[in-house]
């Protein structure tokens, strides 16, 4: 994403590593107003990259289309009961 459109972006995702915990790859997004804790389950990084392969390495391929997902959810107010945005589903279209 070019630097003058992360400006405007309400989640800022760009500087944040992730980390393990609890089942879930995590990351501690910045916001105009603070911080949000964002995480993918394990299980939906399994189903995305098709294999139980080392959750990290699975998140940093995926990371494009989970962190528009984030961006997605935040935008809806889709928050846990913890305050954070949690994606654990995996939905496959046939196309």
């Amino acid at each position: 994403m070019p630097t003058d459109m992360l400006a405007n972006t309400a989640l800022n995702l760009s500087q944040a590593p992730p980390f393990l915990a609890e089942g879930y790859v995590n990351l501690i997004a910045r916001t105009r107003s603070g911080t949000v804790r964002c995480r993918v389950s394990v299980k939906t990084l399994e189903q995305m990259s098709r294999s139980a392969d080392d959750p990290l390495e699975a998140f940093e391929r995926n990371r494009p289309k989970i962190e528009a997902m984030f961006r997605k959810l935040f935008e809806l107010g889709f928050f846990d009961e913890e305050g954070a945005i949690t994606f654990s589903t995996v939905v496959r279209r046939d196309d």
